[in-house]
């Protein structure tokens, strides 16, 4: 069940680019936010539709770059899923996609595939709590394909399985700290059915680093994923799963007996799994970005919901304890209890600039053909006035000016120019096409996510 889960959102990231009736209010397109381990100016938005990116900023979110996942995988990536984006502790940008992990050199350019992930499909990405150097990813390629949840030491540089890979499918990893001031490790893992097995879903626990794990077994006909442990009570889990009946059939379950296979309790159906959220005041928070809502489940047993226009994401920045609401294509500062937005810290339509590099790096070349591809060559749009400068041929990157440029980079600046830029009012279209295509994307439909991202 598990691996078909996977297939129908795989489908439904390739259909979003299919005709459709144009909705006249905006649709949600941020989708995750991924937050520096140490430095608190930094921050990365993926947002989805048109073949999906990263919103890059290094200053507190006062201004922001776009950088499309076709220049981050080298080849036209139209129809891709929004891409997962990590931030390492020494700034480097990690990315992971059906086509295997990216890590850029530390400027937002010039990614390079991980050979240890080259063939995987990356699920999920998670810093590490306590060490910024350290860092994990999981796979769940399907085919029979071997999977592993795998560690980095050193920013993404290098990797190595936590445990022997094997043919499963890694959901998801928390890293939680108990009472004690312990850590323990919790990793939800399927394995598919076979001819002669059924699915069968486990929750790995780990006290000693991922040395050795114990194993609970969970309800095989609810294909659960258990999100983690509440903070102030450790007797109740949270998972995501489908009903034993259709494969399609969404929920939260809650289990508040420490994970006993028979406690598990249906808590709310969803449509599709955003990012979730397990505040340190304990309960739930989790986006379901198909039905515009915010689920809150409280510490104890009540659970209620926030309905919330386009709600695709609800995270907290551990560093500054920020709450940041994204909603459309626009991200508020909110509450912690999501009841009260602040001022606008993202709007993609303010996005102005496209990230830049030196010679040998096509970013506006592949951005544009990206979006032509995404958005001009379908019948959404075929009489936007957007279109025609784009489908004219595009200019390649030229070498940034020498004068006054923009680090478009998360890490420290080298002493030499590395080539990555951003000039400017130079976004690599002609005219003002930029914005005109991310006004745009407002009335693009839906794609469900596929992956976990909490």
């Amino acid at each position: 069940m598990t691996e078909l889960r996977a297939l129908a959102l795989l489908a439904a990231s390739l259909v979003s680019i299919a005709p459709s009736a144009v909705h006249a209010h905006a649709l949600e397109s941020l989708r995750d936010v991924a937050f520096h381990p140490t430095d608190a100016s930094a921050l990365v938005v993926s947002y989805a539709e048109g073949g999906g990116g990263l919103l890059i900023s290094r200053d507190h979110g006062r201004s922001f770059q776009l950088l499309c996942t076709s220049a981050i995988t080298g080849r036209p990536e139209s129809n891709a899923a929004p891409p997962l984006v990590l931030l390492s502790g020494d700034g480097h940008l990690l990315v992971g996609t059906f086509r295997g992990l990216f890590r850029d050199d530390g400027h937002g350019c010039n990614f390079q595939r991980v050979p240890e992930l080259a063939d995987g499909y990356v699920w999920q990405l998670v810093n590490d709590p306590d060490d910024p150097a350290v860092v994990y990813a999981l796979t769940a390629s399907g085919g029979g394909a071997s999977n592993a949840a795998l560690r980095s030491r050193d920013n993404g540089a290098s990797w190595s399985p936590i445990s022997p890979p094997e043919p499963a499918f890694f959901q998801n990893l928390r890293i939680e700290k108990q009472a004690d001031g312990t850590r323990r490790m919790l990793l939800s893992v399927c394995k598919p059915a076979t001819a002669t097995t059924v699915e069968a879903c486990e929750l790995r626990s780990s006290l000693d680093e991922g040395m050795t794990f114990s194993v609970l077994a969970l309800p095989p006909e609810l294909s659960l994923t258990v999100l983690g442990t509440d903070v102030v009570n450790p007797m109740r889990l949270y998972a995501v799963g489908d009903g034993p009946v259709v494969v399609s059939a969404l929920a939260l379950f809650i289990n508040d007996s420490a994970g006993a296979p028979s406690e598990w309790k249906t808590a709310a159906k969803l449509s599709e799994l955003g990012t979730f959220l397990l505040p340190k005041e304990g309960g739930l928070w989790l986006a379901d970005p198909s039905e515009r809502t915010l689920l809150h489940v409280l510490p104890g047993a009540a659970i209620g919901s926030r309905d919330v226009a386009g709600a695709s994401s609800f995270v907290r920045n551990p560093l500054t304890g920020e709450y940041l609401l994204a909603r459309g294509f626009t991200m508020t500062q909110a509450s912690a209890s999501a009841a009260a937005e602040g001022p606008v810290v993202l709007d993609m339509n303010s996005v102005a600039q496209l990230v830049t590099c030196g010679p040998g790096n096509d970013v506006g070349r592949l951005c544009s053909e990206q979006l032509v591809v995404g958005w001009c060559e379908v019948s959404h749009f075929p009489a936007a006035p957007f279109c025609a400068p784009l489908l004219a041929p595009a200019a390649s990157d030229a070498a940034p000016a020498p004068s006054a440029p923009v680090d478009a980079g998360l890490a420290a600046a080298p002493a030499e120019p590395s080539g990555c830029r951003v000039q400017p009012g130079d976004t690599g279209w002609p005219g003002s096409a930029l914005l005109l295509v991310l006004a745009a994307l407002a009335v693009r439909p839906r794609a469900r996510l596929a992956a976990i991202r909490g």
